[in-house]
């Protein structure tokens, strides 16, 4: 995390640089570019829980083929963790798991046990996975075969982000470029004309004029990734 607030940082700087030629006035907007990384820190939360939801998958996939072949849930879910541990080894997911194994060693409930694995990984997927089950509990039903299309829907609706996440990947390339192509013509007439620009950075009307374009390529970066961001 902090990696990524010195790259922005970073960014800031020469984005200040490139727009007012002047270091103090490039500290400013490394500082807004710090603060911006810091208040928006949701999206590497949201990076963080799209990658949790693929683990989660790959787990029940895992789990569904124990579901027939084992006598109970818990037996089940203990085979699973362990095929999950010899495919990915002991990542982030695992030990979630391991600490559900011990829960059905205490003999808690299916549904309290995967309640509380929801609550420690934070997920949606998790939650209603857990919630299924616990009400299959409640209810009285086939457990075995709410597990089975619960981890379906589950299934499906992560493919589905999948599939929206390559349609996008275009989109904010095009974006990406739309954002690099003014900074890179501004980079290649200071290089060949500078004298063309130098009202810009050395007149006030100048420096009015590149805050304004500063201001107009952040909102459209922001914008753009609003649109290409979609939550299935």
């Amino acid at each position: 995390m902090l990696r990524v607030h010195v790259i922005r940082t970073l960014m800031g700087f020469a984005m200040g640089y490139l727009l007012y030629r002047s270091v103090p006035l490039s500290i400013p907007v490394a500082i807004l570019f710090l603060a911006y990384s810091i208040i928006g820190k949701d999206t590497t939360v949201k990076k963080k829980k799209r990658m949790m939801s693929g683990k989660l998958r790959e787990f029940l996939i895992c789990l569904e083929p124990h579901l027939g072949t084992s006598g109970t849930f818990p037996k089940a879910f203990e085979g699973a963790v362990k095929d999950y541990e010899r495919m990915y080894g002991k990542d982030e997911l695992y030990g979630s798991l391991s600490v559900c194994n011990t829960g059905f060693s205490l003999n808690e409930s299916t549904g309290e046990v995967l309640v509380s694995m929801a609550r420690r990984i934070d997920i949606e997927d998790a939650y209603l996975f857990a919630e299924s089950i616990d009400i299959c509990e409640d209810t009285g039903g086939n457990l075995m075969e709410i597990t089975k299309h619960t981890i379906g829907m589950i299934s499906e609706k992560i493919r589905l982000e999948k599939d929206i996440e390559t349609v996008l990947a275009s989109c904010r390339l095009e974006q990406l470029l739309i954002s690099v192509i003014p900074a890179a013509i501004l980079v290649l007439l200071s290089v060949g004309a500078d004298s063309y620009l130098s009202p810009l950075y050395t007149t006030t009307g100048g420096r009015i004029a590149m805050t304004a374009a500063g201001f107009i390529f952040c909102i459209s970066w922001i914008a753009g990734n609003k649109i290409t961001r979609i939550e299935v």
